[in-house]
């Protein structure tokens, strides 16, 4: 387990940092800009999992290579569109970008049915969920 850069209180399982060539692919696989924040997340750790202190209190990122792969299989692009899948909680939900608001909030969506009614936002922006998901204790 390596120690997220943004905390030493949580321990964070990250892979290799993304190339450039990564990054790129990942651009020209989504439908949407996306955030900054985001893609410097990557540039520190191409996905991860572990322990975050928000709800739904567990991560998994997935690899810039896998995101736009996840999405087409879970069907994010047709059953919600306006969405975009990062990564999930490692259970019943997906973590994704909600780009019907700008900037684009972080939201859960069920994996039943991904049905955009039944979203529930997190933060209104990756910066926010960032800083929320890895802040420290005490």
């Amino acid at each position: 387990m390596k120690v997220h850069p943004l905390t030493t209180d949580l321990q964070w399982d990250a892979e290799a940092p993304a190339t450039a060539a990564d990054l790129r692919a990942l651009a020209a696989a989504t439908p949407y800009a996306l955030p900054e924040a985001y893609l410097d997340w990557l540039r520190r750790g191409n996905g991860g999992d572990g322990p975050i202190s928000l709800d739904p209190g567990w991560l998994v990122c997935w690899c810039a290579e896998d995101v736009p792969v996840a999405n087409a299989e879970y069907g994010v692009p047709f059953l919600a569109p306006g969405f975009w899948a990062f990564g999930s909680n490692g259970r019943e939900e997906l973590l994704a970008f909600d780009f019907r608001s700008s900037p684009a909030a972080i939201v859960m969506l069920p994996l039943e049915g991904l049905a955009p009614e039944e979203a529930i936002r997190l933060t209104p922006s990756f910066e926010e969920f960032l800083e929320l998901a890895f802040q420290r204790e005490g």
